[in-house]
């Protein structure tokens, strides 16, 4: 089978571009595969605005209670200093 360089030449351009548009079109498959699971994954280790308020609230509590704690042992210490 002879083929002239025309011939080859065209099928050969005809091949690259064959081979161009697969790769472009497995990249993108590629691109939104990644994509889909960049997504499930921030999905699934996503924080949850709740919850983070409720333990702040937590926290909040917390700290006012040991500032109450703390005003009062001064108060004790005062007064203990005092009877001195």
């Amino acid at each position: 089978n002879t083929q002239t360089i025309q011939e080859f030449y065209s099928e050969l351009i005809s091949d690259i571009g064959a081979q161009s548009w697969k790769v472009t079109y497995e990249r993108e498959n590629a691109e939104t595969l990644v994509q889909s699971l960049e997504n499930q994954r921030q999905s699934i280790m996503g924080v949850s605005l709740d919850e983070e308020m409720v333990n702040m609230i937590k926290y909040q509590n917390a700290f006012v209670a040991a500032t109450r704690l703390i005003g009062t042992i001064d108060e004790m210490m005062k007064t203990v200093l005092q009877m001195i």
